[in-house]
């Protein structure tokens, strides 16, 4: 089976993303901000911040990822999110310093922990699936295409309740 089809495409998505990638240098505090292609919750291009300290190189989100969950409700201070979010940062070696995520690097590694990193940014968006708004709409979609008319649901201690499903 012939694949080499498959290497200008391959090279078309590194221009794709090279031409969608923007560095904007702070001159005041020495930061720059990486604009990535890649998309957040609200949809918008994810952002990486960077910092050269003599040999080390300073990742960070700048709070934003743990902002943004925060804003649609999902908190990940403790629980079970709090071992998803633990278990993300583990397997990408990032680290949490209160909101903000954060790595350190150097010159030699930097692309590979750069792409570790916006990996753990973007893994870590997708723990807003678990808030109770988002849990709780696709739950009444997949009612609705079921063509379901009413719930039954109890609570603890509760006797059993009837409600009607709103189209």
């Amino acid at each position: 089976m012939n694949i080499n089809w498959i290497n200008p495409l391959l090279e078309d998505y590194y221009k794709w993303i090279k031409s969608q990638t923007f560095v904007l240098k702070d001159n005041q505090t020495g930061w720059a901000t990486i604009s990535t292609p890649f998309i957040g919750i609200f949809n918008d291009t994810i952002e990486i911040f960077v910092k050269k300290n003599n040999e080390k190189i300073i990742l960070s989100d700048n709070c934003e990822t743990i902002n943004n969950l925060k804003l649609v409700g999902v908190e990940i201070k403790k629980g079970k999110r709090r071992e998803i979010a633990d278990s993300i940062l583990l397997n990408y070696g990032v680290k949490f310093r209160g909101d903000e995520l954060f790595l350190e690097t150097k010159e030699d590694s930097f692309s590979q922990k750069k792409h570790n990193f916006l990996s753990a940014m973007l893994e870590l968006n997708n723990i807003y699936m678990l808030s109770k708004n988002y849990k709780k709409n696709e739950f009444f979609e997949a009612l609705k295409s079921k063509n379901a008319d009413y719930i039954l649901w109890s609570k603890r201690n509760k006797p059993e309740n009837l409600a009607k499903i709103r189209a």
